[in-house]
């Protein structure tokens, strides 16, 4: 009864918070989109396509390509920041009340120009939001992937959290009119881990559609997480955040076909669309020649490891700083008990 109680405070705390809200806006670039990629096309024509315009990453086939189209639009699953002129009832069901303020990240002398936390052991394997069926649940894969690595960092173990426990029992599924295979976002996840905490997925195995809430136990609660990038991409903010606490939960636009095929190289799309996927920022190197510039982040994606670059990073990929608006919408989990 308590439980019950406390669910209802905090879906009436959480509807009065939405007037704080802040709309997502896209890092527009001074390219245009480029729509033809938009369209379907064969790989073979995809690969023409992306070295007419100067980029350098491969596509191949994948588990992503045979997938129908309504499959692949449901890989990206983000929902943005409610605007403040929205009725509370629909805010509510995407977000919490957030923290704004930046976090205070420790004093550094020099940031490294590359940095794998794969390679140091802070990263959990890759997970596949799409099995056993069609999910639109990135946000909550993403959220996860960075908390376990925040585990690692500091604990030197690998845990495996359960997506399917915080998809079923958050207070906009509890509460009714939210299935966490239609879309969130990493604040709703992360925030969650506040209120209620993580569960390992042995207790609610991920079965890709919504469940009743299981009675896990707790193993870890967030107490102190913050948005580091909301409208402009801070690549410094980021990188120091990753280095302090561990790899951070982000967002980008991840719909293009040059992504959705990627095989290898460093990514880059510079439309202005907004971002709608939600995935794990593990590492960079500023080393990494693309056609804008130098410099890459190291994302591991929810698409399980037929997906993404070759050799040592299967299910992640490289994706060119400022990218398919890359950044947008991070969060950092500094401490947790």
């Amino acid at each position: 009864m308590k439980k019950e109680i406390a669910l209802v405070i905090c879906v009436v705390i959480e509807i009065i918070a939405v007037s704080t809200f802040i709309p997502v806006m896209g890092i527009s670039s001074a390219e245009p989109s480029n729509t033809e990629l938009i369209e379907e096309t064969g790989i073979d024509e995809l690969q023409q396509r992306i070295y007419e315009q100067g980029y350098n990453y491969t596509v191949a086939e994948n588990g992503i390509t045979l997938l129908s189209p309504e499959d692949r639009e449901a890989l990206c699953g983000y929902k943005p920041l409610k605007a403040p002129e929205e009725p509370p009832a629909e805010n509510v069901r995407f977000l919490s009340h957030v923290p704004e303020a930046k976090i205070e990240t420790k004093k550094l002398e020099s940031i490294p120009s590359s940095y794998d936390a794969m390679t140091l052991g802070y990263v959990t394997p890759v997970k596949n939001q799409h099995k056993p069926t069609r999910c639109n649940s990135c946000w909550l894969f993403g959220a996860l992937a960075s908390f376990e690595s925040t585990v690692a960092k500091k604990e030197s173990i690998l845990v495996d959290f359960s997506e399917q426990e915080v998809g079923d029992c958050n207070i906009w599924s509890r509460a009714g009119g939210h299935n966490f295979c239609e879309e969130g976002n990493n604040f709703m996840t992360t925030n969650y881990f506040t209120k209620y905490g993580s569960a390992n997925e042995t207790c609610a195995p991920y079965v890709a559609t919504p469940q009743t809430c299981r009675n896990c136990t707790i193993h870890r609660n967030v107490d102190n997480w913050r948005i580091i990038t909301l409208f402009h991409v801070e690549i410094a903010t980021i990188k120091n955040a990753i280095l302090n606490y561990g790899p951070v939960a982000s967002t980008m636009y991840g719909s293009d076909p040059g992504f959705l095929n990627y095989s290898g190289g460093v990514y880059e799309y510079w439309g202005s669309e907004p971002t709608n996927h939600v995935m794990e920022i593990i590492g960079w190197n500023d080393t990494l020649k693309h056609s804008n510039g130098t410099g890459a982040w190291l994302i591991k994606n929810s698409w399980g490891t037929s997906w993404g670059a070759s050799g040592p990073y299967p299910g992640c990929a490289w994706v060119a700083y400022g990218a398919a608006n890359i950044g947008v919408g991070t969060n950092v989990i500094a401490s947790y008990k």
